[in-house]
């Protein structure tokens, strides 16, 4: 892997954001790439919570819809946005067969649909 050294990592990331590290005692670059290893290991385990979460939410509230398609329910009252996003995926889930699975629509959710 590529490591900067101080002065090139500044310049991608600003003095402001490099002072932060620099107020703690060890090496400023060194801090800067692990703090960045430490959040993309934690946007992997927020990543797998998403799909565990949407795909809770599917098994319980399938079996009360018609056809599962829960996120069609006028029971649910969805945001405006939210409802933007449900037709996005569903155009999504649909574009190369005609049959919605409502699965395949609930596995093409963003975290905050």
């Amino acid at each position: 892997m590529f490591t900067p050294d101080e002065s090139l990592l500044e310049q991608w990331v600003s003095t402001e954001r490099l002072n932060r590290y620099r107020a703690a005692d060890a090496p400023t670059t060194e801090l800067y790439l692990w703090n960045a290893e430490l959040s993309a290991a934690y946007f992997e385990i927020v990543g797998h919570a998403e799909v565990l979460l949407r795909n809770v939410f599917h098994s319980a509230l399938a079996p009360h819809s018609v056809g599962g398609r829960w996120y069609q329910d006028s029971a649910y009252p969805f945001s405006a946005h939210a409802q933007r996003d449900i037709r996005s995926a569903i155009r999504r889930a649909t574009r190369d067969q005609q049959f919605e699975y409502p699965g395949k629509v609930v596995a093409g959710f963003s975290f905050g649909f």
